[in-house]
């Protein structure tokens, strides 16, 4: 967390050049960490977003990335039952 400056990050990250790219459908990934006592919520919209926007939210799909591939091999979540949604 802290070798990727998140409590640094901006609270979303959002594009700032005049050429974005819109995506349907667009999906918000999050992250919410409390530590010390202070919270903070970082999110990025894929569905609105640029090149440029993409590079400055590097370390934030680092970080993302990073958590799901440890949730991913728990075995709490490996033995989940088969979800019975399916998005079309």
């Amino acid at each position: 967390m802290k070798e990727v400056d998140f409590f640094k990050m901006p609270n979303k990250f959002e594009p700032k050049e005049s050429v974005i790219s819109i995506t349907d459908p667009g999906f918000y990934r999050s992250i919410v960490i409390f530590s010390e006592g202070k919270q903070k919520v970082v999110s990025y919209n894929t569905g609105y977003t640029s090149y440029e926007n993409k590079k400055r939210a590097g370390n934030f799909f680092r970080l993302y990335d990073m958590i799901w591939n440890i949730l991913r091999n728990k075995s709490e979540v490996i033995n989940l039952p088969e979800s019975d949604f399916h998005y079309k």
